[in-house]
């Protein structure tokens, strides 16, 4: 099944396509700009406006392979679920930001493959989502943020919140919180290259944690999340959400403006 979807796999520039009719029909526009040495794709609303507090969606690692052994030349994510999930968010100000290369391949000559494999969560692309949350930061005028991560992206989220001071609500969905144990347990090359955020979990200064987590998520399974939060020193801050049915993808995008609505009001 996996060989067969990737050979009818739609084309980077179809799924970049796609990403901006998604976020056209809802009143979004797609930017691209250049951060440290990658460039970055985010989606914003068309009417921007102030914010005390912005929620910035971070991109999971999309298609970073084609099989198990075969990289990916794009990684660009197949599926809009995170732009999704940044469009329904119910209340206060979202935007959208995808990795690096993603939606760019083609024009960033810097981009290479191990920055999405290997090196994914390497000190280099951090950085550059760092700068990224910076410039949208300062575009919304906003005095605090909250990130969201989906998948690898709740590492990424996970790792900027470690780094930064300016963190209200640390998010991650079905978030790779311990990629070293995640490659264990799926029998994976480890990714050498990348910080792995179990190894920064104390330095994370956010407000408050909640880690959403699928109850069928055969990926990211729950005790993965629940084994590292249960080795964090002070808990008293963050939530495990564990949610009945729910698996790595589905119903994220469906769900979300339900499961928003049941944190905390912070807008």
């Amino acid at each position: 099944m996996l060989l067969s979807a990737c050979s009818v796999a739609p084309s980077g520039n179809q799924r970049l396509a796609a990403a901006d009719e998604k976020a056209e029909v809802s009143g979004w526009q797609g930017e691209t700009f250049q951060v440290v040495q990658c460039l970055i794709r985010s989606y914003v609303p068309a009417k921007l406006k102030k914010a005390h507090i912005l929620t910035i969606y971070i991109e999971g690692d999309g298609l970073a392979w084609l099989t198990r052994i075969k990289p990916s030349p794009d990684p660009t994510p197949i599926a809009q679920l995170v732009l999704e999930m940044a469009i329904s968010q119910l209340s206060g100000s979202a935007v959208y930001l995808g990795r690096p290369c993603q939606y760019t391949v083609s024009l960033d000559s810097g981009c290479r493959s191990v920055f999405w494999l290997d090196s994914r969560f390497s000190q280099e692309i951090i950085a550059s989502m760092d700068r990224a949350v910076t410039v949208v930061k300062n575009r919304f005028q906003a005095d605090l943020i909250n990130l969201v991560g989906y998948s690898g992206g709740g590492a990424v989220a996970s790792l900027l919140a470690a780094r930064r001071e300016d963190v209200n609500f640390l998010i991650t969905v079905a978030g790779n919180l311990d990629h070293q144990s995640w490659s264990r347990i799926h029998r994976i090359t480890p990714l050498g290259n990348s910080l792995n955020p179990a190894d920064f979990s104390d330095r994370v200064r956010a407000n408050r944690q909640f880690h959403f987590v699928g109850e069928d998520d055969h990926n990211i399974p729950p005790y993965l999340i629940r084994e590292k939060i249960s080795r964090m020193p002070d808990r008293n801050n963050i939530s495990v959400i564990e949610v009945h049915s729910y698996t790595h993808r589905c119903c994220w995008s469906a769900g979300w403006p339900y499961l928003w609505s049941k944190l905390p009001r912070n807008d």
